[in-house]
């Protein structure tokens, strides 16, 4: 379960990127700390669970994720994770966890 809810809260996390639309176009344009939200209604269990926390990236091409995922009505219970990254022209990144398939993002301001 955690791999999987990093790799969404990924998905949805358009406030990572530091520069306007398409300007983000290598591993060292994408350096720094950013705020993700995600929330999510999993058909299986029928309880929204959302995640929010920081992602940080260290220009090179890791990413060090820390956050809280509340899960229905359930105290918040902190997860970390590391994966890393490649920055592709357009404003275009993929990130691999292991463990995980990688995961094609869009980079976005806002």
């Amino acid at each position: 379960m955690r791999l999987m809810t990093v790799r969404v809260a990924l998905i949805v996390s358009c406030g990572l990127a530091a520069s306007a639309w398409g300007q983000v176009s290598s591993n060292a344009s994408l350096k720094g700390t950013y705020y993700f939200r995600s929330t999510q209604l999993p058909v299986a269990s029928k309880a929204t669970v959302t995640q929010y926390g920081s992602m940080t990236f260290d220009g090179v091409g890791a990413v060090a994720i820390a956050g809280q995922t509340l899960t229905g009505t359930a105290s918040a219970a902190a997860y970390t994770a590391t994966a890393t990254y490649t920055v592709k022209p357009g404003g275009y990144a993929t990130i691999t966890q292991q463990g995980a398939a990688p995961l094609n993002v869009r980079l976005c301001v806002g």
